[in-house]
Formats: C-alpha cells, structure tokens, sequence
C-alpha cells in the first residue's frame, strides 16, 4: 500500500475533479501535480484550494481503489491514506498558491458522486452507510440500484410496521409518509431516468422526506441505506 509509483508514471486521471476540465488543457500556471496512493494525479490548483477551503479533502478518486471496507471498518486508516491533507507535497503547494482575482469565472459544480455523497452524509453522517454506498450505488448499474432501493424500503416498512414497540400516531404518520411519498413515488417514477438523474432523484426524495418529518426520518434513511 505504500509503496513508491515509478517514475515518470501517467497521470491516473484525465479530468479536473471539480471543472471537469480536461487536464491537457489546464493553464501551465495553475496545474498542480502530486502522488498519492501509488499514483500520480493533477488537477487546476484552484479546484484543490476550493476543496481544501471546503473541507472535504477526500481524494475525489479514492472511490476507484476503495473497496468500503477499509471506509467503514477503519476510517482512521482511510483518511489517512485518502485525505488529500496528508500529502504534504500538495499542501505545500497549496499554501504557497497566491491568487488575488475569483477562483473561477463561475463556481464549477463538484462531480456527481461527491454531490451524492455528501448529500447523504449531510443527512445521517454515518461511515458504514459511506462504504455501502461505495460498494452497492455509486458502482451498481440503473436496472440493480432501482431493485436495490425498492427492496430495501419495503424492508423498511416492514420493520417499521412490524415493530414491538408501541404504534403511535407519530409512528404511524411517519410511516405512511414514507410509504407514499418515498417508496410509492420512487418505484413508480424512477426506473426510466439515467443512471445519475436516477440516484440525484433518490437523493432529493429523501431529503425531502427528511424535511416533513424532522429528526426521526435520519434513522430511516439510515436503514434504508444500511440495507440497499
């Protein structure tokens, strides 16, 4: 795991993790390179102080080599292995960095699953859930993710329906709530979106979820994707 890449090895990626700009085409002054993981990466430096200013300092690539094992069971060693703050060569680049105009003409929009991700994490903050969703979403096709999802909100609803503790009528609010408004429009609507549109959609429908019914919906959401 650690030892040292080859020199003069090939960048691992070909884009700017957060313009998407190819990488041939980054302004020589802002293009910032750095090994990491065995690997050599590059990017605009002002995407990377963007991220750094953020703070999610997760190598945007780390869902390429991490299997959420290591994620879920040891997120000491996956940060320190993944935390793009642990690489000193780059924070000293990126301290030294100085740029006095705005970072971007527009603010770029970070990649899909950094998108998704975060979302959850914002919503139930759990890092089993991270690697699940390394493992079971991010990678999975549209046709398994939809079977996925729907087989574990009805798991859901069974539990909940099923549970020894006393239904009231909070409980049983909540319940239909989800019935109707996640796993009835989520099953009936969601099959025919593209991949990423497919997940954005679930992503919103939770969050929404999360809204109406306050506190209680995070337990939920945590269940359905401990279960996916």
């Amino acid at each position: 795991m650690n030892e040292l890449p080859e020199l003069n090895s090939p960048i691992y990626n070909t884009t700017d993790p957060c313009t998407l700009e190819d990488i041939e085409t980054i302004d020589p002054q802002y293009k910032v390179e750095w090994t990491q993981y065995r690997y050599r990466f590059c990017a605009d430096i002002r995407s990377i102080k963007r991220i750094f200013d953020t703070d999610h300092t997760i190598l945007p690539w780390s869902i390429d080599f991490c299997t959420g094992v290591i994620a879920s069971q040891d997120p000491d060693e996956y940060k320190r292995i993944f935390d793009m703050r642990n690489v000193p060569e780059l924070v000293s680049k990126i301290e030294a960095f100085s740029f006095s105009g705005p970072v971007f003409e527009s603010e770029p929009t970070p990649p899909f699953h950094t998108r998704f991700i975060r979302g959850i994490d914002e919503l139930i903050g759990d890092s089993y859930v991270y690697g699940a969703l390394i493992n079971r979403l991010l990678k999975a096709k549209k046709t398994l993710i939809y079977q996925r999802v729907c087989s574990s909100m009805l798991e859901v609803l069974y539990e909940m329906r099923s549970s020894e503790i006393e239904i009231s009528e909070e409980h049983d609010m909540i319940r239909d709530v989800f019935f109707n408004y996640c796993y009835m429009t989520y099953s009936v609507t969601s099959f025919h979106m593209s991949r990423e549109e497919h997940l954005m959609y679930l992503l919103d429908l939770l969050q929404r979820f999360h809204r109406i019914v306050g506190e209680p919906a995070r337990f939920i959401i945590q269940m359905v994707m401990m279960s996916v």
